[in-house]
Order: C-alpha cells, then structure tokens, then sequence
C-alpha cells in the first residue's frame, strides 16, 4: 500500500505531531468523508506500507524528526510552491522562504530511491517539486 499523507489536507504542515504519533503508535483510523459512520483502521508498519508519499507546501514543522518515519520507510516528497499572498494562504511560506527550505533536503531526501523508475540515465529521486504561480491577469466574471 502506498499511503497519501497529503491526499487531504497538508498534514505535514498542519498535523505533524499527530502524523508523528500515528506512526510511533503503528496505525491511523480514517472516516469516510461520504459515510461518516464509516472508520477504517489502517496498519503503518513497514510489512504493511510500500511507500510514504507526502504532499505539503511547508515541511520545516516535520524536518527534525522526519528521520522517524524514513528510516523504517520508502518515501517520496513532494513539495508545492506557490505565489499567493499570505491572504490567500495564511502559514504558507513565501517562494523565496519556501525555496530556502527545499534545500533542507539535499543532504539526506535527495537520495536515489527504489520507489519509482526514472528515465534512463537519470538516476531516480525521491522527491518532486511544483511551482503554481498565480495568475497575472486578472480575474473576469462571467454572467
């Protein structure tokens, strides 16, 4: 299996000590957002979990105890970098703070990774980065 920490919402950023908790506990209940009665009770234990996908836009709340979760664990990061305002997405680091902190990674998230194949001669990574800049025009509204 391969587990989504950010599927829906940016648990990194928002949730790291629960995150932290779940895998020192060794398992996560989620609610079906369409049947809320419904609790599954997933296992997070290195038999059970192929891979740790994580999907944020700030991992500076995670990085010093993100050692806990890839030393027993395959992981991909992914990290977004947009250009709103802090208006539009408040506890958002800016690009030139959310650039600074991609570099965080080189020394240890940057390594080869078996999780995915890379084109051939490129040696696969365990990360990706996006960059969503907002729009330059601006908005129209149409009736």
């Amino acid at each position: 299996m391969i587990l989504n920490t950010g599927a829906r919402t940016d648990t990194v950023q928002y949730f790291s000590k629960w995150l932290l908790n779940r895998f020192a506990e060794g398992c996560v209940y989620t609610r079906n957002p369409l049947f809320p009665n419904k609790v599954t009770r997933y296992a997070l234990s290195p038999d059970k979990i192929d891979a740790v996908m994580f999907c944020s836009k700030n991992y500076a709340p995670i990085l010093p105890r993100l050692h806990e979760i890839t030393d027993r664990y395959r992981t991909y990061f992914h990290y977004t970098i947009t250009a709103y305002g802090k208006n539009i997405e408040p506890g958002v680091p800016t690009i030139d703070e959310s650039i600074d902190r991609k570099s965080d990674f080189k020394p240890r998230f940057l390594q080869p990774s078996t999780f995915h194949t890379a084109p051939q001669g490129c040696p696969p990574l365990r990360n990706s980065c996006a960059y969503r800049p907002r729009r330059r025009s601006p908005l129209k509204r149409y009736h």
